[in-house]
């Protein structure tokens, strides 16, 4: 037997992040406006696909990656490309750093604190940061 979940955006722990405008890739793709400045959380191939398109749309951009490459799943040299790529958009890159917390500021917009010490100011938070699978609450009890 087999059991198809599905799967849900990781939402990475980060203190207050319920207290700020957040985004999946789901409402990322299905906005009707451009956010003046986006964050998005993670430098995998929807964070950096996100951040093209909002950077091409004229908005912004902050990518923060915790591993040092972006698409770091792949080949170094494509996690450089993609970089350099995003850099000459527009898009501010950062890797090695985690957002460790979130706070509003005045209005809508967010401050998200990094680990380095750092802050990004953003008008929305883009999570790009993996999907797990969607288990529902299914333990073994369920499972059959």
């Amino acid at each position: 037997m087999v059991i198809a979940t599905g799967s849900e955006p990781v939402r990475p722990a980060i203190e207050g992040l319920d207290q700020v405008p957040v985004w999946t890739n789901r409402e990322a793709t299905n906005m009707r406006d451009i956010p003046s400045r986006v964050l998005l959380v993670g430098g995998s191939a929807v964070g950096v696909e996100m951040a093209q398109f909002y950077a091409g749309m004229g908005a912004q951009v902050t990518i923060v990656q915790r591993a040092g490459p972006l698409v770091d799943r792949e080949d170094p040299r494509v996690g450089e490309l993609a970089a350099q790529a995003l850099t000459a958009q527009g898009v501010t890159v950062r890797t090695g750093v985690t957002p460790v917390s979130a706070r509003k500021a005045g209005g809508q917009a967010a401050v998200v604190a990094l680990d380095d010490g750092s802050q990004v100011e953003a008008d929305v938070v883009i999570l790009g940061a993996g999907r797990s699978p969607a288990t529902g609450g299914l333990g073994p009890q369920d499972a059959g």
